[in-house]
């Protein structure tokens, strides 16, 4: 542990009462520090399930939307030579990133401002994507804002919506 405590060699031949005294530190700091980190609100086990819902339906339907607006638009909007399979790939990529994200935000019971920039890096890697997609090199500005409306704004906004009406209910 890092309180400075701990017992080295073989198990039988340490103290008994000093090997359950580190354990007590162990068990009391741990127990401490979580409700230092989550506070003393009760745990909602429904609205967490609610709260997760929506998340994934978010990125389910911003995956699909995406999905019809890049096969029917891409190549008139950004010259793309892409074959659906590879377009699939960009979109399920970058939304697995967006749900990573929202994983690691609701893993943090803080409010970190850099969990804001995190989707900064699904921008760039949807702007690494365009020569993968065959992007024309004269268009790749329209792709990138494409790119950005499809696989970050698009989810980000539906859940916004969907967060809205849970909470309105």
């Amino acid at each position: 542990n890092a309180a400075g405590c701990g017992l080295f060699g073989e198990f039988m031949e340490m103290d008994m009462d000093r090997q359950l005294d580190i354990i007590e530190l162990n068990d009391k700091a741990l127990t401490a520090f979580c409700h230092g980190l989550y506070g003393s609100e009760k745990f909602d086990v429904a609205r967490q399930l609610i709260e997760a819902l929506c998340q994934f339906l978010s990125l389910f339907m911003g995956a699909m939307l995406a999905r019809v607006l890049f096969e029917s638009m891409l190549a008139r909007v950004c010259g793309a030579t892409a074959s659906e399979a590879r377009m699939n790939l960009v979109i399920i990529y970058c939304l697995s990133l967006m749900g990573l994200i929202d994983i690691i935000s609701n893993l943090c019971p803080i409010e970190l401002a850099v969990i804001w920039f995190l989707p900064a890096f699904v921008a760039l890697v949807a702007w690494q994507a365009r020569t993968f997609l065959g992007v024309n090199a004269f268009k790749q500005g329209q792709y990138i804002a494409f790119a950005l409306l499809c696989l970050i704004i698009l989810p980000v906004v539906i859940g916004f919506l969907l967060h809205l009406i849970v909470t309105s209910v």
